[in-house]
């Protein structure tokens, strides 16, 4: 039975007909359909009536009901005058499965039937699906999915899996020339380790815990790798950058946006996340095995303390990335990273590779120009090179500490690093060995401890006075001349995001012996010290074991306020004829700061 031309015949058929009041029915009750390719359609059910018979030409309709192999069923879709497939630019073994389908076709029976004439709808459901050509390089299955198609469009719905990954959605295809081998997969995707293992976002294992749902269109062109877009807000999803101490937990939101190509290997050209005090948009490059060749963000900005470029370079499979920031601002009184219960595993992670344009440690003190190599095997460590406030040189190590990262600082011109600092102006030469560790649960703020040798204090007009006022005529020579030198001298104090707490410091050599404690404003560049300068310390000094370091066993008392560029200077004449066990009296306590 022809029931339609250009269609294959019915076989093996067995049926029945009517005419009453001029509609003519035909219904097969039992018969098969062997399609050009994908094997034989059971067309049983089937009905095929021309409502009125006297018409010329006259209009008919089929009800066509078929199961069998989805193969089967694409390519008598694809004959004329349907060609539903080739206008959607997709091949008839597009799927495997089985497919039961009904459909009401509209045409006019004449000699020549042009496409316009047909009108169709289609509805079906596919079981046992599975597809490697719908989307390129991956494998789509599921139990059941639901096919329409008219002439306008044809979409196939449901839920499934792309690759290991859970999918529900749809395929949407266009008809119409100017839509041939373009169509469009969208719905909702599983947001979970899977997906970062069948997308190839290059994340470290561990990196994202629970699962949510994002939004995922993926648009397939023929001859094309199909590309595509997810967007998520996060929820019920745990994220985790461990080298920058970021986690966003699973009761918290945020946005995921990925942009890229679906191949061998995937192609992510935009990877944006948001949450937690995190903003990170670059790209990821994978190698042909599918791991993480390059991630390159153009710009992270964290909690208030990070703002810069970061690439994660790939070390092989299931290996922590190595880090490394390619300019941009770190601000140490914010950061996050470097405490010794970080939450890298020792040994697992990678290098971390600095080039900062600029470090913040304090206010009025910055790092620039700091470059440094890092790990986290046993802790955060490594080794750095940078400028104070873009002046003097210094070399320093980094080690982890209960607080944060503790850093070791040296120099070969203390004298340098002092005015670069803006803390001593006149000091000229010397080393400096400077060592701040971080106070646990105290944002900003470090202990630290200073020492060097061989400086020299020339042209201060602070001293000057001090000087003055004690009648060290000889000492002004030298403060005037060539500097007075002083062998040694150590400080210990307390470093706070707006102050250095000065806790006891000294400075020693043969012409002068000075001590000092107090406070240093570092936002108003404002004072308040005090201390004992002690003339001729190399004689003076033989009473120091009665003393504090840098004190004779005779000595005047002082205070310094004011502006640290023009201080006042106040000296108590009288404390020169107190031993220094007793010269207490004449002085305020010196700062106590809090374990």
């Amino acid at each position: 039975v022809r029931y339609m031309k250009h269609l294959p015949v019915v076989k093996n058929g067995a049926g029945h007909g009517t005419i009453a009041d001029n509609v003519l029915t035909v219904v097969v009750d039992r018969g098969d359909v062997t399609a050009p390719e994908g094997g034989v359609m059971d067309a049983a059910g089937t009905v095929f009536q021309i409502p009125d018979i006297d018409i010329k030409g006259p209009p008919a309709v089929i009800y066509l009901k078929a199961k069998g192999p989805i193969h089967a069923a694409m390519s008598l879709l694809d004959q004329k005058p349907f060609n539903i497939m080739s206008k959607a630019g997709q091949p008839v073994d597009l799927a495997t499965g089985r497919i039961a389908l009904d459909a009401e076709i509209h045409l006019r029976l004449v000699k020549k039937i042009e496409v316009e004439d047909v009108d169709y709808d289609v509805i079906a459901t596919l079981t046992n699906v599975r597809s490697d050509k719908l989307v390129t390089g991956r494998v789509l299955t599921a139990k059941e999915l639901s096919l329409t198609a008219n002439p306008q469009d044809v979409e196939i719905s449901g839920a499934g899996l792309l690759g290991k990954l859970p999918v529900q959605g749809a395929w949407h295809q266009k008809q119409g020339k100017e839509f041939a081998g373009q169509s469009r997969l969208e719905g909702t995707v599983e947001l979970s380790q899977r997906f970062i293992d069948e997308f190839g976002i290059g994340l470290p294992k561990g990196s994202v815990t629970g699962a949510g749902r994002g939004q995922i269109t993926i648009d397939l062109r023929r001859g094309e790798a199909s590309k595509f877009r997810l967007v998520s807000d996060l929820k019920n999803v745990g994220l985790r950058i461990s080298d920058l101490g970021w986690a966003l937990s699973k009761n918290r939101t945020g946005k995921l946006e990925v942009v890229g190509t679906l191949g061998t290997p995937p192609r992510i050209s935009k990877l944006l996340i948001e949450g937690a005090g995190l903003r990170a948009e670059g790209s990821v490059k994978l190698t042909a095995a599918g791991d993480l060749e390059i991630a390159k963000f153009s710009r992270v900005k964290l909690a208030g303390w990070l703002d810069a470029p970061v690439e994660l370079i790939g070390r092989g499979r299931g290996a922590t990335p190595s880090v490394r920031l390619t300019g941009g601002v770190v601000d140490t009184r914010k950061a996050a990273f470097g405490s010794g219960g970080g939450s890298a595993p020792t040994g697992a992670g990678g290098s971390l590779t600095v080039a900062l344009d600029r470090l913040i440690v304090s206010e009025g003190i910055t790092l620039t120009g700091f470059h440094g190599t890092f790990t986290r095997r046993k802790g955060f460590t490594g080794n750095f090179t940078a400028r104070v406030n873009g002046k003097a040189s210094i070399s320093g190590i980094v080690v982890p500490s209960k607080g944060g990262s503790a850093f070791r600082i040296k120099s070969k011109d203390a004298g340098a690093v002092f005015r670069a600092a803006g803390v001593l102006e006149t000091v000229r030469e010397g080393t400096m060995d400077l060592t701040l560790v971080p106070r646990k649960g105290y944002e900003g703020q470090y202990d630290g401890r200073l020492e060097g040798k061989s400086i020299k204090i020339r042209g201060a007009p602070a001293m000057a006075d001090l000087l003055g006022a004690i009648s060290g005529v000889g000492l002004l020579e030298q403060l005037n001349g060539n500097g007075i030198v002083f062998t040694d001298y150590q400080a210990r104090f307390r470093l706070t995001p707006t102050q250095v707490i000065i806790l006891s410091s000294s400075a020693v050599g043969a012409s002068m012996g000075v001590s000092m404690d107090g406070y240093y404003n570092l936002g108003s560049s404002t004072l308040n010290m005090q201390g004992v300068i002690s003339p001729v310390y190399f004689v003076n000094g033989i009473g120091r074991i009665f003393t504090r370091k840098g004190e004779g066993l005779f000595g005047f008392n002082y205070r310094m306020t004011g502006k640290a560029s023009d201080p006042k200077i106040k000296v108590n004449p009288l404390s020169i004829l107190t031993p220094g066990m007793f010269r207490e009296i004449f002085k305020r306590p010196p700062p106590k700061v809090a374990q």
